[in-house]
């Protein structure tokens, strides 16, 4: 039997939960204007965290890598 990803949505529709086929679960975080916040899951045993902040403008401004390390992004107004 083949099983399918299964996905699991909040209120707004944003996934909040992906599970795959062998059971590996992704879980999103999201803020109150659907900005992604933090995206947790497993890999070879383990605890992944992925963290992302946005500017006043929903402009990703930083990213907090597996490795603890952030890319911080820039912006240039016209």
């Amino acid at each position: 039997m083949v099983r399918a990803t299964e996905f699991k949505f909040d209120s707004r529709s944003n996934t909040v939960v992906a599970i795959d086929a062998e059971n590996h679960q992704t879980r999103r975080i999201y803020e109150g204007l659907n900005r992604l916040l933090e995206t947790r899951y497993d890999e070879l045993g383990f605890n992944v965290v992925v963290q992302q902040t946005w500017d006043d403008n929903s402009r990703l401004k930083t990213e907090k890598n597996a490795n603890n390390f952030t890319t911080t992004y820039n912006y240039q107004t016209r």
